[in-house]
């Protein structure tokens, strides 16, 4: 029975979650049409608040569980049902991972691949135990609240309501320990906060990054204004693991916070940090994975899936970032060519490899589909095989083109976007490659993202044995 009170915005409703949208907000029916409830999963009956309508379709924020899903558990965190950042918190790990496969399956199913061939290519999910304090990156917005003080936190899902954290269950053991004694500063220092409705305020968000190996932070400060004089090396004396401060100027409006525009305030500009025991340059902005542990895990994926193609041919790294997967495998391959757009990743891939000397690994600042476009095409011989990592929207047409002209033998596609995904395997499927194993990795507990390595082989690349 669904309670109703006035048919609008505002209006409150009871509603029982029978499955879950694209985005992972739970779905129910109402009136013909359907509500979504984010933090609800199938099996919750709640009471919800309607806060948007177009046609048959609403949105509506839960105000009360009437009747708990079996799914659920106890989230370890005290802010789990008012915070954005973890939305599967209050699903068991194993739960969690299931889901996610399942969403994985639907997607490839979805897309046109045959099913037998996605069974046959589907390998059991990799992760650790660490389902909490893996995470070496955070960003934080910052807003004041209604006394005035300077806050840090995560957004309540489809709202500017900010959460306010100084301790988070899933970041890493120094973020935590700086965090509470970083925002007590720039209070004491009357660091306001950027208010995007009057275009006042000096910080917009904080921006930490640690490096497990060396233990070590570097912190940020996203700014449109003018910090105070010598704030940088009063950031740096609040705990000896802060390795550097660093500034990133941002005055564009919108919610991107990185810019190219990065001044260090203290200390140095990058940490050590060591990926399947190969030690990579992490910079503040630049590109590398938010869980070092279980990177390591899946840089030995992709070493498996590229074993058959070891040797003497050359090893193709594209959208590198600081090239942990280059590094790691250089020397099974006769060269490494790394491609990566980021130009502060691209250097720091270089330091590494210098530092390691690697005198065949080359990297190629620019456009993955520009830099692979310059590879001639030899039918003697091709590269051997490809690392390719793209961002969450997967391979711009030209960039897959390109790739394919290449003629490169065997392909580890990294994803996070199980349809991104989906839809360049359809496609590079139509292009001559065969999909040989599907390889789930649960980089991101707590969350709805899911790694995946997908290993595709031209078809006339005899099958791995």
């Amino acid at each position: 029975m669904k309670k109703r009170r006035g048919r609008g915005v505002g209006r409150i409703i009871e509603v029982h979650i029978a499955e879950l949208s694209d985005r992972w907000e739970g779905l129910a029916e109402l009136e013909g049409g359907k509500v979504h409830v984010p933090n609800t999963f199938v099996g919750d009956r709640v009471r919800a608040r309607v806060i948007s309508r177009r046609g048959p379709m609403r949105r509506a924020l839960r105000e009360e569980i009437l009747e708990a899903s079996p799914l659920r558990v106890e989230p370890p965190c005290e802010v789990a049902d008012r915070c954005g950042g973890c939305p599967l918190m209050a699903l068991a790990p194993e739960t969690q991972r299931r889901l996610k496969v399942d969403r994985l399956r639907g997607a490839l199913l979805g897309a046109g691949l045959a099913p037998e061939v996605v069974e046959a290519a589907m390998l059991e999910p990799l992760g650790d135990e660490r389902v909490l304090g893996y995470r070496s990156k955070a960003l934080f917005p910052v807003a004041r609240r209604e006394d005035g003080r300077l806050i840090a936190g995560l957004y309540e899902p489809h709202s500017h309501d900010l959460v306010p954290i100084e301790s988070c269950p899933v970041q890493g053991p120094i973020v935590n320990r700086i965090l509470p004694s970083l925002i007590d500063l720039l209070r004491d220092e009357r660091v306001a906060p950027w208010e995007e409705a009057s275009e006042s305020g000096t910080l917009r968000w904080l921006l930490l990054r640690e490096s497990f190996a060396a233990e070590e932070a570097l912190v940020g400060l996203v700014t449109a204004g003018d910090l105070p004089e010598g704030l940088g090396e009063r950031v740096a004396e609040l705990h000896p693991s802060i390795a550097g401060v660093l500034e990133v100027r941002n005055e564009d409006a919108g919610n991107r916070a990185v810019t190219d525009d990065v001044r260090l305030l203290a200390g140095r500009d990058h940490l050590i940090e060591s990926v399947a025991g190969v030690e990579t340059r992490v910079t503040l902005t630049g590109f590398s994975q938010v869980n070092p542990g279980v990177a390591s895990l899946l840089v030995a994926e992709v070493m498996e899936a590229l074993q058959p193609a070891a040797g003497e041919g050359t090893l193709l790294d594209v959208y590198a970032g600081a090239a942990p997967f280059g590094l790691a495998l250089a020397g099974h391959f006769g060269a490494v060519l790394a491609i990566e757009a980021d130009p502060v990743a691209a250097e720091a891939a270089r330091a590494a490899a210098q530092a390691a000397g690697l005198t065949r690994f080359e990297v190629s600042t620019g456009r993955a589909e520009d830099a692979l476009a310059l590879i001639p095409s030899d039918d003697q011989a091709p590269p051997a095989a490809a690392i390719v990592d793209p961002p969450r929207k997967g391979l711009v047409p030209e960039a897959l083109t390109a790739l394919v002209a290449t003629g490169v033998g065997r392909i580890a596609l990294v994803s996070c976007a199980p349809v991104a995904l989906a839809r360049d395997l359809a496609e590079l499927n139509a292009r001559g490659y065969r999909l040989e194993r599907l390889r789930p990795v649960e980089l991101f507990p707590q969350t709805h993202h899911l790694e995946v390595v997908a290993t595709l082989v031209r078809e006339d690349v005899p099958p791995s044995r």
